[in-house]
């Protein structure tokens, strides 16, 4: 009874609930979701900075540790000399050199072992990040199913009180209807229309809040992901 009073029905009007979503929708939007969160971790700039700070400090370690390692080097050299006849004029160098650092107090061993302290540190910063990064997909995502659910319930109830306000139109026209019914109706017009109004704002700002997290403003990312109940706002 009060859900068809606020609907712009009588108390006694029987109403069908929908039933909530099979388990092959719910599915369907957590692949839609896994989908944005491989976005996200593709295309975030904050991602990608720290992945690519990580990736310095491990160059920066191998500069490193090749500094105060011993190398082994092949050279060699050909070239022609001039003797007396019957002597052949070619002659030719082959080695290998062996460079061994000078030793510098272990200072190479210490720099290196900050370099992987510094490393530890940046991977655990990464990975906290894309943890994060993960988490504010998935609220957002779900943020913006609720909007856009909540965007659908408003436009049913737009068009329940228009054609409660159209029947009481009629009634009174036909002096069957009073105006308090007349007025009501259409002060129940407004009010549903305010309410998706603000529903549509809802689920707008929803999606722009959605498309930060995943790092990219594109209207066409979003559009393969975003919920159905999106697709409930009126024209």
């Amino acid at each position: 009874g009060l859900l068809a009073n606020a609907l712009g029905l009588s108390a006694d009007q029987q109403l069908r609930i929908s039933p909530p979503p099979d388990l092959e929708a719910q599915a369907v939007a957590e692949r839609a979701v896994e989908d944005l969160i491989q976005v996200a971790r593709a295309r975030r700039p904050d991602l990608a900075a720290a992945e690519a700070q990580v990736r310095a400090t491990e160059s920066n370690i191998k500069v490193q540790e090749s500094a105060y390692k011993p190398t082994l080097s092949l050279f060699g050299s050909a070239g022609m000399t001039q003797f007396a006849p019957g002597y052949d004029p070619r002659s030719g160098v082959i080695g290998l050199q062996l460079s061994v650092p000078i030793f510098t107090g272990f200072q190479s061993q210490y720099q290196v072992l900050q370099a992987r302290e510094l490393l530890e540190v940046q991977q655990a910063v990464r990975d906290k990040l894309a943890t994060d990064v993960t988490l504010d997909v998935w609220r957002t995502y779900q943020d913006l199913r609720t909007q856009g659910q909540a965007l659908t319930t408003a436009t049913e109830l737009v068009a329940s009180a228009q054609e409660s306000y159209n029947v009481a139109l009629a009634r009174y026209k036909a002096g069957v209807g009073t105006i308090t019914d007349l007025i009501n109706a259409q002060s129940a017009l407004a009010s549903a229309n305010l309410q998706r109004i603000q529903a549509r704002y809802r689920w707008n700002l929803a999606k722009a809040t959605l498309a930060r997290a995943i790092g990219m403003l594109e209207p066409g990312v979003l559009a393969e992901h975003i919920p159905a109940a999106g697709k409930a706002e009126p024209k």
